[in-house]
């Protein structure tokens, strides 16, 4: 759902506003509400916090570690987010959107999670579901598909 470098090019053009202007619009990833404030604020939070200079972010070493970064913080507060996002119809409606343009025949339901899982390469963490309850992730995807 987060195209390589499209979050970078995002976040990056929120906190070149910032620079440019000294209004910061980021926001920590813990507390964004949906998916633009995911992309723009969270990201543009993540490079803010870093402090780097518009020439730096020019280089790719740069943007690797702001992508590295951002997956790190959005991976350490998945729950948060998921609930944050959830609770917002719109991102639960785009998150609905491209689950079912991956897998039309999800359902809220442990092997149909797991065969879309499958599709989109995710085969090690089926294996490590396999054996355990998964009623949680059932119901997250139970509140996407409404």
């Amino acid at each position: 759902m987060l195209d390589d470098y499209l979050l970078i090019k995002e976040g990056s053009a929120d906190y070149a506003a910032f620079l440019y202007t000294g209004v910061s619009h980021s926001i920590p990833i813990e507390k964004v509400k949906d998916h633009v404030e995911l992309m723009y604020n969270g990201c543009s939070h993540i490079i803010e916090q870093k402090g780097y200079s518009i020439k730096e972010l020019l280089n790719r070493d740069v943007r690797d570690s702001i992508e590295t970064d951002f997956l790190k913080a959005v991976s350490d507060n998945t729950v948060t987010i998921t609930n944050n996002l959830l609770s917002n119809d719109f991102s639960r409606n785009i998150m609905k959107k491209k689950f079912l343009e991956i897998y039309p025949d999800l359902k809220a339901e442990k092997e149909s999670i797991f065969n879309f899982y499958k599709i989109v390469g995710m085969n090690k963490l089926v294996e490590e579901l396999e054996n355990k309850d998964c009623a949680s992730l059932v119901e997250y995807v139970g509140r996407i598909l409404g």
